[in-house]
């Protein structure tokens, strides 16, 4: 009688983990499905080429080139038109893709975040020796911001200078 009801509880419990299974692995695939319908991609600009008009992002572990023709829309954070020129390095960007004609193109572009000092070199944490060569992109007060070097074994302000970014 015991050996029957402890056969019976674990054939319940096999079709409820089989029930479970089946309900999990079709929600993934319908979320896969909305997400590659929606065709959007978001990621930080890493680099830009203005003359082919090419924003490469990177999302997650993987850079994705965004080629933007002049169909595509582009939007600032406050979801305002802007032009290519207001996109830089270090912006979050959100997009989506449009198939057309077989090709998948660059439907529109929005600016999610856009930091006021983007640093392009060093590069962030980077061991630096003699010579250090500060690069980057600043909307600041007045065009003037203080550029601070630090050691990193005590912390130290080895270099300090303002500087107006141009």
């Amino acid at each position: 009688m015991v050996y029957y009801i402890c056969k019976n509880k674990i054939k319940t419990m096999k079709k409820k983990w089989i029930f479970l299974t089946i309900i999990i692995v079709f929600v993934v695939a319908i979320f896969i499905i909305m997400s590659i319908k929606n065709n959007r991609v978001n990621g930080q600009i890493t680099n830009i080429d203005a003359e082919n008009r090419i924003v490469t992002i990177q999302d997650q572990d993987q850079e994705i080139a965004l080629k933007l023709n002049n169909k595509t829309k582009m939007f600032d954070i406050r979801n305002h038109p802007c032009l290519f020129s207001d996109f830089n390095i270090g912006f979050d960007v959100t997009a989506k893709m449009k198939e057309e004609n077989g090709n998948l193109n660059v439907d529109w572009i929005r600016i999610k975040k856009s930091p006021n000092i983007v640093i392009l070199t060093p590069e962030d944490k980077a061991i630096v020796r003699n010579m250090i060569k500060v690069e980057g992109v600043a909307r600041v007060f007045e065009n003037t911001l203080q550029i601070e070097i630090k050691d990193k074994k005590d912390k130290k302000v080895i270099y300090s200078k303002t500087v107006m970014a141009n």
